[in-house]
């Protein structure tokens, strides 16, 4: 065995167990990092005598038979770490967060991602006990709610990296509590958040100086406008976020300060059915007519062979449309 090894990956190996781990933790005094997700035969048993107290970084993410109670085993004797990984560790509850909070003083990095039974609690203990906490990711964390948010800001913790991805629970009002604590925040997602508004972007933009990156989205709600606000105060800002169509106004049919039309010509494909319903609004059918060609219409819908577009003011006067069937629409 390797006394001096200070970092292994097991990742992925699904046939290591208990006692290939606890071998490796019993030698290897001196390992700082240890990578065991996706060993799903591992239990947890491995961490009863280990020599590990140097670890500062552990992800035991996917090793879903590991429970609170090995998990204090392991960490009652790595009072030195920083990082650790529960990823879908489903076994693991508030209170195994509670024992991170009480034996780990210096952990800095905590991903809970897919952790179905963590709830607003473990926030409570993390704000009170982990003042040097960073980095914290709550993906799909279901139960976790603004209350929950609400009293991980009362902490002194300086976050850098909060990420909140498919949370259903949380709205507007949990990044809004935040802020003494996120004024150094580099990294934020509120991916698949669907109560979440502008009124985040806006936040953000004004007590988030450092940011670096920001995922909006699945956020219905969140328009271009966040999009804008956000790179007015950081031009080098990555934005990520879904591009609506703008179904309020799909012609892009433009209106000044004096609510006139500004006319503008762009190439649109309608159908014909389309059209004929949008010639039964006078007005809109006019603001439409102006804002085509002739050709581009004649062009657009080859079934319509002649088209004459009218001026404004020429609203009441007869427009003929001729057809295949050659009968005459009058407005």
């Amino acid at each position: 065995m390797c006394p001096h090894l200070v970092s292994l990956n097991l990742s992925n190996c699904w046939s290591i167990n208990d006692q290939g781990i606890s071998y490796i933790a019993s030698k290897c005094n001196r390992l700082k990092s240890l990578n065991i997700s996706f060993c799903s035969q591992v239990k947890g048993t491995c961490f009863s005598n280990h020599q590990m107290s140097n670890l500062i970084n552990i992800d035991i993410s996917y090793c879903k038979q590991i429970g609170n109670e090995c998990l204090e085993q392991l960490l009652a004797k790595a009072p030195d770490l920083q990082e650790i990984k529960f990823r879908r560790c489903n076994r693991i509850t508030d209170f195994g967060i509670f024992l991170v909070a009480r034996h780990c003083r210096r952990i800095r990095n905590i991903e809970l991602s897919d952790c179905d039974q963590i709830t607003n609690k473990c926030l409570k203990w993390l704000s009170n006990n982990s003042t040097n906490l960073k980095c914290l990711d709550l993906t799909f964390c279901k139960h976790i709610t603004n209350s929950g948010i609400y009293d991980l800001s009362l902490g002194n913790q300086e976050f850098e990296s909060l990420i909140f991805s498919h949370c259903s629970c949380l709205s507007d009002t949990a990044i809004l509590c935040l802020h003494k604590t996120i004024s150094k925040l580099k990294r934020l997602s509120i991916r698949g958040c669907s109560k979440m508004t502008d009124r985040v972007a806006f936040h953000v933009s004004d007590n988030c100086p450092q940011l670096e990156w920001i995922d909006l989205s699945g956020c219905p709600s969140i328009t271009t406008a966040s999009k804008n606000k956000l790179l007015e105060k950081n031009p080098k800002l990555i934005v990520i976020m879904d591009n609506y169509k703008n179904r309020s106004n799909p012609y892009n049919i433009n209106y000044d300060n004096t609510n006139k039309v500004v006319t503008k010509k762009i190439a649109c494909e309608v159908s014909k059915e389309d059209f004929f319903t949008l010639m039964l609004n006078k007005k809109l059918a006019t603001n439409l007519i102006n804002s085509f060609s002739s050709n581009s219409v004649s062009t657009k819908l080859p079934e319509i062979t002649d088209v004459h577009c009218m001026e404004t003011g020429d609203i009441n006067k007869t427009s003929t449309v001729g057809n295949s069937r050659s009968h005459d629409m009058s407005l």
